[in-house]
C-alpha cells in the first residue's frame, strides 16, 4: 500500500470529486429531506492544521488494516472485496460515533454510516484503484480541510 501510486492525479481528482458529491447528496438527504439534527465535528472551524495529516494517516492505516485482514479472511468468497470494503466502512463509521454524537444512538448511527461510512467506501476505492495508501490519505486530508473549514462559515 506504500507503493508508487498508479494514476495518482486522475484517481485523486476523480475520488475527491466523488466524495464531495456523495457528501453533498447525503447531507442534503439527511438534513433537508429527513430533517435530522446532525451534530458537526468539533474540529469545524478549529482545525489543528499540523496534527490533521497525522490523525488522518492513522485513520487510513487502521481502515486499510481492516480491509486487508478482511480480504485475507474471506479468501474463498467471490464477493470478498465488497464485503471487506463494507466492513471497513462500518468500522470507520462506528469509530466516528462519539465525534458526531447528538444524544440519539439511532440518529448518530444513521449519520455516521451514511456520511463517514460512504466516504470510507470511496477512500478505500481510491486506495485500491491507485494501489497506494498515499492517494486516499491525500484525498482525506483535502476533503476534511475543505468540509471542516467550510462548516465554520455557515
Amino acid at each position: 500500500m506504500f507503493s508508487k501510486p498508479e494514476n495518482p492525479f486522475r484517481n485523486f481528482f476523480l475520488f475527491l470529486l466523488a466524495a464531495f458529491i456523495l457528501s453533498f447528496v447525503t447531507s442534503f438527504l439527511l438534513v433537508l429531506i429527513l430533517k435530522l439534527d446532525l451534530k458537526a465535528n468539533d474540529l469545524s472551524g478549529n482545525i489543528p492544521w499540523l496534527q490533521l495529516p497525522f490523525m488522518l494517516l492513522g485513520e487510513e492505516l487502521f481502515s486499510f488494516y481492516v480491509l486487508i485482514i478482511s480480504l485475507n479472511f474471506l479468501q474463498k468468497n467471490p464477493q470478498r472485496m465488497i464485503i471487506a470494503t463494507l466492513l471497513s466502512a462500518f468500522v470507520f463509521a462506528i469509530f466516528h460515533m462519539m465525534t458526531y454524537w447528538n444524544g440519539s444512538f439511532l440518529l448518530t448511527l444513521i449519520h455516521v454510516l451514511l456520511l463517514q461510512g460512504c466516504a470510507r467506501i470511496l477512500f478505500n476505492a481510491a486506495g485500491v484503484r491507485s494501489n497506494s495508501l498515499y492517494v486516499p490519505w491525500l484525498i482525506h486530508i483535502v476533503f476534511d480541510l475543505i468540509t471542516l473549514g467550510a462548516i465554520s462559515y455557515f
